[in-house]
């Protein structure tokens, strides 16, 4: 789900290749917005699971496609996907440990409600990174 990428969608097309300074400017500031949305997603999380949280990252990229990724490792947490849900499914289904029995649980979306309560801050300090690093470095 985007948050706001569009500025720096605009950054990327007008640079080519983004300067460094830029980037060394932007990326800190792109990452801090990330961990807002992730430490909500550590939180929304916690509630029902002890492995999900800390498989919670945040990276950052400057190209045309880039900005603020939050991720949840598939290799710590397995059960992520399933539990967070997609396409509208409010179950899953698993089979039962060491049996052929099957059974639907419920999901438990953590990350896209993080998103969705966190996007006017992001966008807010997303566009003031953008913001801060232009006017400073290219007066």
């Amino acid at each position: 789900m985007a948050v706001e990428y569009t500025s720096i969608r605009l950054l990327a097309r007008a640079f080519g290749r983004m300067p460094p300074f830029l980037q060394a400017e932007l990326k800190p500031q792109l990452r801090l917005a990330g961990n807002v949305v992730a430490d909500q997603a550590k939180a929304n999380a916690a509630v029902f699971s002890k492995r999900i949280p800390p498989a919670i990252s945040v990276s950052s990229r400057l190209t045309s496609t880039g900005g603020v990724y939050v991720r949840v490792s598939s290799i710590k947490a397995p059960h992520a996907r399933p539990i967070e849900g997609s396409g509208g499914n409010t179950t899953f289904r698993h089979p039962v440990f060491g049996t052929d029995t099957w059974v639907e649980q419920p999901t438990h979306p953590f990350l896209f409600p993080a998103v969705r309560q966190k996007r006017p801050e992001v966008m807010a300090l997303v566009a003031s990174a953008v913001r801060t690093a232009t006017r400073i470095r290219l007066k």
